[in-house]
């Protein structure tokens, strides 16, 4: 229902991370209006080709994410495998719930703090 969001954004600190994964991840993090009802991942080549994975709620989400990537520099190409979600009154309301059961959680309430939360739904 839920999962911990584990991109190559959580381990910028390693040293085997590219200057290109490190921008290309603080470009998606950066999107306006992602939130915590998105996933997106991304994996890069040795060609600098960058492909974007997840689902989001949101269209413009999905094309504003190949947007900011093509504009990193040693980008070469973007293929976009971003799902967006189907509308759904039932699934918002369900996500809405879930979001204030997690979050309200006193032992999660430490991951509810700052921008980008890591625990996605």
């Amino acid at each position: 229902m839920f999962a911990l969001s584990l991109t190559a954004a959580a381990s910028t600190s390693d040293q085997s991370v590219s200057p290109i994964e490190k921008k290309v991840s603080h470009e998606l993090n950066m999107l306006p209006y992602s939130n915590v009802f998105d996933y997106m991942t991304f994996s890069v080549d040795q060609n600098g080709k960058v492909t974007l994975n997840g689902k989001v709620t949101n269209p413009v989400l999905k094309s504003d994410a190949a947007k900011v990537v093509k504009r990193v520099e040693g980008v070469e190409l973007v293929e976009n495998d971003i799902q967006v979600l189907p509308v759904s009154f039932f699934d918002d309301g369900l996500r809405a719930r879930l979001y204030r059961t997690i979050y309200g959680y006193g032992p999660l309430q430490r991951y509810s703090l700052g921008v980008n939360k890591p625990i996605r739904i």
